[in-house]
């Protein structure tokens, strides 16, 4: 029999509102991970608040961050494998963020191999909220430079804005103009009207990264869980693909098979229903 790898985005997908993991979640999740199953989690979060929200169930596995810019192993607290942004394409990208007026959040791996998340100004609606939360909640460190070009000399990941639709679409649409990069633009599923703007390399996605993940794993087979439009590259590698009820209407389109919703535990619902590693938990 094939092996599969299980993936799961997490804001939306495996994670409740609120952005955690329910009690049901994490108990179930951690006993399927006690009894081996191949899993892990695709996000556009970073190493600095995925450990903080799954750590009654940390996978074995590398887990996928930034949308696909790097695997990161959560028990040893490093990097497994990034895929940097082109320096020359970062060069192009931070005077094109400056002529539309934007300040984005720019993450980069340290000479320590450490993140570090550098940016010029919060004059962008929501980006000192999202500073205060991730300080508040997850101990996140960011760092106020003059200009992104400060770190040209670091391998750069990610870069993430959020803001209106409107405010972000015209940087959105000469980001794709840019070759060799990959660029994801979606609804944020805890502020209404708000959008993210995400930038990374064309080898850093969501698709690229599952597949590394599936060969790094032994597995044949790829089954996909998500809710949200940087999903679909995810499930462009799967074999199998699950979209949570409450998913954009592209998502749900593109699935195989359309489970309950983040609030009713989907995702964990269908593991232990679908997999013989929930053999027990359906006994109970």
């Amino acid at each position: 029999m094939s092996k599969t790898i299980y993936i799961s985005d997490m804001d939306g997908t495996l994670l409740a509102p609120g952005g955690v993991l329910s009690p049901f979640s994490a108990k179930n999740l951690a006993a399927l991970l006690e009894e081996g199953l191949p899993f892990t989690v695709a996000t556009a979060r970073t190493s600095a608040t995925v450990p903080k929200i799954l750590r009654e169930a940390l996978p074995r596995l590398p887990v996928i961050l930034m949308n696909g810019a790097c695997l990161y192993d959560l028990h040893r607290e490093s990097f497994v494998d990034i895929r940097p942004i082109p320096r020359q394409k970062l060069a192009r990208l931070i005077p094109m963020l400056h002529r539309h007026n934007l300040s984005a959040f720019l993450y980069s791996v340290g000479p320590k191999g450490e993140l570090l998340v550098s940016y010029e100004h919060t004059d962008i609606p929501g980006a000192e909220e999202f500073i205060s939360e991730r300080r508040r909640k997850y101990g996140k460190v960011f760092t106020l430079v003059t200009s992104l070009e400060e770190c040209l000399e670091l391998p750069a990941l990610h870069i993430a804005l959020s803001g209106p639709e409107e405010l972000l679409a015209p940087a959105w649409e000469e980001a794709c103009q840019i070759a060799g990069l990959n660029v994801e633009f979606y609804r944020d599923v805890y502020h209404p009207g708000m959008f993210f703007l995400e930038i990374a390399s064309a080898e850093a996605s969501k698709k690229n990264a599952a597949l590394r993940s599936a060969e790094m794993a032994g597995a044949e087979r790829i089954v996909g869980f998500g809710d949200n439009r940087n999903d679909l590259p995810l499930f462009a590698a799967c074999h199998h693909s699950c979209a949570v009820s409450n998913g954009v209407p592209e998502i749900l389109a593109a699935a195989t098979e359309i489970i309950p919703s983040n609030e009713e535990d989907g995702v964990l619902r269908w593991l232990i229903e679908n997999t013989s590693y929930g053999a027990a938990l359906r006994e109970v």
